[in-house]
């Protein structure tokens, strides 16, 4: 091998590879996207949505409200926050058709222009994306968390949770018994990113059956059934100001 060609062979091996677009993975690239919102009971207001950086202008990013009217006459028998989760994990049959869905709780208001790349890139070539949790990292201390602070006549965990405590106590006992792991890492389905999969359409199917059925804490209920199936929560963390929390207007 000559000088010159051993110092070409160096510069090429010093060199990056170029990194994977967050607007694709190994099936191919995203065409399309929806971004879903629902509010019920008017607990929130519909939250300005800054323009997203897509990779091509050809890339479609759809953003979908949903309210008290477009509930199903046959579900306006459940309370206010079941309403909502119909929405929340029946999107792949009410706006079918895209690439991937991500969904926003009414309470977050999105600030930065980056918001939906960033959703992609914690996605990867995985299947399912959720908000990492701010504050624990175990289902189990967040299902003791909330029972301790139900329990205590805490207003807030009162109004959400105090109907639900059997359910919630079952729930730990279930998982255990299944065994699921502590320290698992836990997610904060405000914000999620879903693949339009077969397994995540059975997956988001089971999740509604069981939250409509019994009124689970959805939060629980999905790590529980990503367990049961095997598929793999991809954490979401965010860069600093990319959003921030509105207090709702009123609590359910």
């Amino acid at each position: 091998m000559s000088d010159s060609t051993k110092h070409h062979s160096a510069l090429c091996s010093d060199m990056e590879a170029p990194k994977p677009s967050v607007w694709q993975n190994s099936c191919g690239s995203y065409k399309k996207i929806a971004i879903i919102t629902a509010i019920t009971g008017r607990m929130d207001e519909v939250k300005f949505l800054p323009e997203q950086i897509k990779e091509s202008p050809l890339i479609q990013i759809d953003r979908h409200h949903f309210n008290d009217l477009q509930v199903p006459v046959e579900l306006r028998k459940l309370n206010k926050r079941q309403q909502a989760l119909y929405f929340k994990q029946q999107f792949f049959h009410i706006v079918p058709g895209y690439d991937v869905y991500i969904w926003i709780d009414g309470k977050i208001q999105v600030d930065s222009p980056t918001f939906v790349e960033q959703c992609l890139k914690a996605l990867g070539d995985g299947e399912l994306a959720i908000l990492k949790h701010g504050e624990r990292d175990c289902v189990y201390d967040e299902l003791n968390y909330i029972i301790q602070k139900t329990e205590a006549g805490s207003e807030y965990f009162v109004r959400r949770f105090a109907y639900r405590l059997k359910i919630l106590k079952r729930d730990m006992e279930f998982m255990r018994g299944r065994g699921y792991p502590e320290k698992a890492g836990l997610h904060d389905c405000s914000i999620m990113v879903w693949r339009n999969t077969e397994q995540n359409i059975n997956l988001a199917g089971a999740w509604w059956a069981t939250c409509k059925e019994y009124d689970g804490f959805d939060q629980v209920v999905i790590h529980e059934l990503s367990h049961l199936v095997k598929q793999k929560i991809q954490p979401i963390v965010f860069e600093p100001g990319s959003f921030h929390l509105v207090k709702h207007l009123k609590v359910q």
